[in-house]
């Protein structure tokens, strides 16, 4: 191989592996994780405020948030936002988390999560005569004492994205006794969402 062409190769070459990294660095940058480059991402959503009723003579706990969080979330409209080339193939909850607020607290009390030993959050459809069946997503196996927040441990096996095309919802049954006064919290649940 002649001088000038070993030069115009080593050039090649510089080049190339100048190139490969701002390759990777841009897919990261989009959002185009795991294998295939297909876009990988997190969406967020706001619980409202939710209320447990109290009394003063206290009662088994049957259910954490008596209202059932419906999900919220266009993951078709973010996907696409991120330059998806097809359709989404799962979403997977990641985490959710509670807030204890001062609504329901009255005057001189004190609110917090001791009233609760045990939580599960399903998934379930809204869509009457639905075939999928209600599933769990995430759990609360121990009581978490006085304090002010926590979160959930999730199980991200289970895909929502067929609930979620019948109008997803989560609703929950937990065990503890019911506490002396309202309380009142909010919360967040994220979703891992992969398309194509």
């Amino acid at each position: 191989m002649r001088r000038g062409e070993r030069g115009l190769l080593a050039k090649l070459r510089l080049g190339l592996s100048l190139l490969v990294p701002a390759l990777v660095l841009s897919a990261s940058a989009l959002g185009l994780g795991g294998c295939g480059g297909h876009p990988e991402f997190d969406l967020s959503q706001n619980i409202i405020e939710q209320r447990v009723i109290g009394n003063a003579g206290g009662g088994a706990l049957t259910a954490f948030f008596p209202n059932p969080v419906v999900f919220g979330l266009n993951v078709e409209k973010e996907a696409k936002a991120r330059n998806a080339q097809g359709p989404t193939q799962s979403v997977t909850l990641s985490s959710m988390q509670f807030q204890i607020t001062a609504t329901g607290t009255p005057a001189g009390g004190f609110s917090s999560f001791e009233f609760v030993n045990s939580i599960t959050v399903y998934v379930e459809s809204s869509r009457p005569n639905s075939s999928l069946a209600r599933n769990p997503v995430a759990v609360l196996n121990s009581p978490v004492g006085r304090i002010l927040s926590f979160g959930l441990s999730t199980l991200p096996t289970v895909n929502l994205l067929p609930y979620i095309e019948e109008g997803a919802r989560f609703t929950s049954t937990a065990t503890g006794t019911v506490p002396s006064h309202d309380v009142t919290f909010t919360g967040v649940f994220t979703v891992h969402v992969r398309a194509l």
